[in-house]
């Protein structure tokens, strides 16, 4: 196990619920038992920003579900 940068104590794995705007997003971290400080890896980070933040493209692919082709106007491409 990983030990605290702050107090020195034990680190254990867990999982946090984030919620926003009615999104509830899990989140996996290492949380210490003594002070409660957590620690989120950069790609669970990513994870949630997108989630919580969509790209514009991103919003535009769920406009029109996933039954429906979309057209990537910068490539020309059919996603």
């Amino acid at each position: 196990m990983k030990k605290c940068y702050s107090c020195g104590a034990q680190m254990e794995e867990g999982v946090e619920l984030i919620i926003s705007k009615g999104k509830t997003i899990p989140q996996q971290v290492i949380k210490c038992n003594k002070c409660g400080k957590a620690i989120v890896s950069s790609d669970e980070y990513e994870k949630v920003r997108k989630k919580l933040h969509p790209s514009l493209f991103s919003r535009i692919k769920n406009l029109f579900g996933t039954n429906t082709e979309v057209i990537d106007i910068f490539k020309g491409k059919v996603l």
